[in-house]
């Protein structure tokens, strides 16, 4: 489920055919890369995670895997921030 959506998505609330392609594609994404995180395929992952963000700058399942792939990676600031913004998002 998609709780945030960019505002040129925001009519598209009804599950039309674009909504759903939309839901459909950062589901696929974000599952793909935490697939891949699990695995350790950290580039590849970030990689995923990004066409997410793409799609969605504040989609907060993206933001999570992409900080979590820049804190194995040592970049822990850069992923502090990701992570923090991705709570602002969804706190839960």
């Amino acid at each position: 489920i998609i709780t945030y959506l960019p505002a040129e998505f925001q009519k598209e609330r009804t599950m039309s055919p674009l909504f759903v392609s939309v839901a459909d594609d950062l589901s696929n994404l974000n599952t793909l890369g935490g697939q891949l995180l699990a695995q350790d395929k950290l580039d590849e992952a970030a990689v995923e995670f990004k066409k997410a963000l793409k799609i969605n700058r504040n989609d907060s399942v993206a933001l999570a895997g992409y900080a979590e792939v820049l804190r194995r990676k040592g970049k822990l600031e850069e992923a502090a921030q990701l992570f923090e913004k991705a709570l602002m998002i969804n706190p839960r």
